[in-house]
């Protein structure tokens, strides 16, 4: 394929995909973000990236679970990984011992 007509099926090729995004921007543009959306407790906290850039960890809770430390591979080669944290220690006494409850 020549560089005019591979430059033609580019431009045609934008063409075609913002016609296709183009009411789906004005769809969501009609649609305002409700209020209470930026009351709402985070669903992730702390995200932080690897520095490879193939994981994202990040603390979030599951339902009926702990908070817990969550590890997305943005690769898609493995699941999300899910670790629970540990129950709280409950202090007793004066020694500062600390046990699992």
């Amino acid at each position: 394929m020549n560089h005019s007509k591979r430059s033609r099926t580019v431009r045609v090729a934008w063409a075609v995909v913002t016609a296709m995004l183009l009411p789906l921007a004005a769809h969501a543009a009609l649609d305002p973000v409700p209020i209470e959306a930026f009351f709402k407790p985070a669903k992730l906290r702390m995200p932080k990236l690897s520095p490879s850039g193939r994981w994202l960890a990040t603390l979030t809770s599951l339902p009926e679970r702990r908070v817990g430390l969550m590890m997305v591979d943005l690769d898609g080669k493995q699941d999300p990984h899910f670790i629970e944290a540990s129950p709280r220690p409950t202090w007793r006494g004066s020694a500062g011992s600390a046990t699992t409850g």
